[in-house]
């Protein structure tokens, strides 16, 4: 019994020393974000998001091969600036697809389900061969304390390279939590009201 104790704790401080070393989001950082309330340095800061803002658009557009037409115009179009995440839903294909001859490879897809920050519209991304999913929730360290509920609202999103081969999507929430997908294809849409 004794190991499985020490197990657990070393599990648990491995756990908490991962979140905190790993940087998530590469242009919109929970740093960047909480330091917009700093009038001190405004000037600066609103300089430097400027910059990040470019260098994100000029990386977004050296993946626009890699998205179809219409995922592209959405990303381009939308933010999903204080939206809030409905579901998250992963299906792994070789459970569900039982016709199929051979498991496949890259099983897992997954799709979100976002409701606007600013419109009743609904949104659903989808992602497809799906290698990581990564979910850091803790409502501990939250970024805002007027934010409490749930994950809180998406303050920011990239959609990035990953090594050349897979697309990778980050979230970051006002709770400070943080959702990252890492897949080959992704399609989003507004989903049509129902009448």
């Amino acid at each position: 019994m004794e190991s499985i104790k020490e197990n657990m704790q070393a599990r648990e401080l491995l756990g908490s020393t991962v979140e905190r070393n790993v940087q998530y989001m590469n242009y919109f950082t929970k740093d960047m974000w909480t330091g917009l309330g700093n009038k001190r340095n405004y000037k600066e800061l609103k300089k430097k998001w400027e910059n990040v803002i470019d260098e994100y658009n000029t990386q977004f557009e050296n993946i626009k091969t890699r998205l179809s037409v219409s995922t592209y115009e959405y990303f381009k179009q939308y933010s999903f600036h204080d939206s809030k995440l409905i579901s998250l839903n992963v299906l792994d294909i070789n459970n569900f697809d039982k016709s199929a001859k051979e498991d496949i490879k890259q099983p897992l897809g997954a799709s979100l389900k976002i409701s606007s920050g600013y419109s009743e519209d609904i949104y659903i991304i989808e992602y497809k061969n799906v290698i990581k999913l990564n979910i850091i929730y803790s409502n501990k360290n939250q970024l805002f304390d007027y934010f409490c509920d749930s994950l809180g609202v998406i303050g920011y999103d990239e959609l990035t390279d990953k090594d050349g081969s897979y697309l990778k999507h980050e979230f970051l929430f006002s709770t400070g939590s943080t959702i990252e997908l890492v897949c080959k294809e992704i399609n989003a849409y507004r989903l049509e009201e129902k009448k």
